[in-house]
């Protein structure tokens, strides 16, 4: 075999080597644009959920180790709005406080707008909602859509209006003044704060349980069926992805044995 048929034969496999590599690209990236699966971040999504559960549990066992709730609750006898009550509605308010710094955190902020919209690219990228026809996933995906964005910001909006009536109550001249009479003005903004208290169920304690820690656990039970349905939806996008990555590796297969015989035909048949 002399040099210039070398050179032809060398000059030829490259050429071979780099239709292969070009046809791959265009099965690859064109013809199969195939993502990456959604399973591998479920745990990123749940991680920021389960921290916050272990606190919201540390935290409702403080809170009723310390009797907070039955100290406020007109539920366990009369109470009077005087500065003991005051008191504990302040340690009360700074336990909420922190209870809505958990939930509203930023990693779960994060996790509920990232899960919603991997459920919409779901839905499009498999071109069905079967991930929603499980259980009845489509009733409650709807619910979700209607009722877990204004709660969120519902929630938002707590910290604020308890810090407004937290200042108030910081601020509250005692009961008497330093020459230990009674304070009229003291008395006064106590009943104005007191009225502000039982017009808004979110800043005071009405039951045994308070509609603030109900609306906390319905935010955290929306999170676990969002989380639900994402999984599902994430699923059947995976599935999707697994389909066609067989079909891709099929078909670069069929097309590497055709480019193959077509490029070395002659030397296949003079063997």
């Amino acid at each position: 075999m002399n040099n210039k048929t070398k050179k032809i034969k060398l000059i030829k496999i490259f050429i071979w080597i780099a239709i292969l590599t070009i046809v791959h690209f265009a099965v690859d990236k064109i013809f199969f644009d195939i993502p990456k699966p959604m399973m591998d971040k479920d745990i990123e999504f749940y991680q920021p959920k389960s921290e916050a559960d272990s606190s919201l549990r540390e935290m409702n066992l403080y809170m009723h180790d310390k009797n907070l709730i039955s100290e406020l609750s007109t539920q366990t006898g009369k109470k009077t709005i005087d500065d003991s009550y005051m008191t504990v509605l302040r340690k009360y308010h700074s336990q909420m406080l922190e209870l809505y710094k958990i939930i509203i955190s930023k990693p779960i902020l994060m996790s509920i707008d990232k899960m919603s919209e991997n459920i919409e690219i779901a839905r499009k990228y498999t071109s069905s909602d079967q991930c929603l026809l499980i259980d009845g996933s489509q009733d409650t995906f709807n619910l979700l859509v209607k009722k877990y964005t204004p709660l969120i910001k519902k929630i938002n909006g707590r910290p604020k209006a308890i810090l407004s009536i937290h200042k108030r109550i910081l601020e509250v001249p005692p009961e008497k003044d330093k020459n230990g009479d009674f304070s009229v003005e003291g008395a006064i903004e106590r009943l104005d704060i007191t009225v502000k208290l039982m017009e808004d169920p979110y800043l005071s304690v009405r039951k045994d349980n308070t509609e603030a820690l109900l609306e906390i656990n319905q935010f955290m039970m929306n999170f676990d069926r969002l989380h639900s349905i994402y999984l599902q939806c994430a699923q059947s996008y995976n599935q999707k992805v697994t389909n066609l990555t067989g079909y891709k590796d099929v078909i670069s297969y069929f097309i590497f044995l055709v480019l193959t015989v077509l490029f070395y035909r002659k030397e296949m048949l003079n063997v």
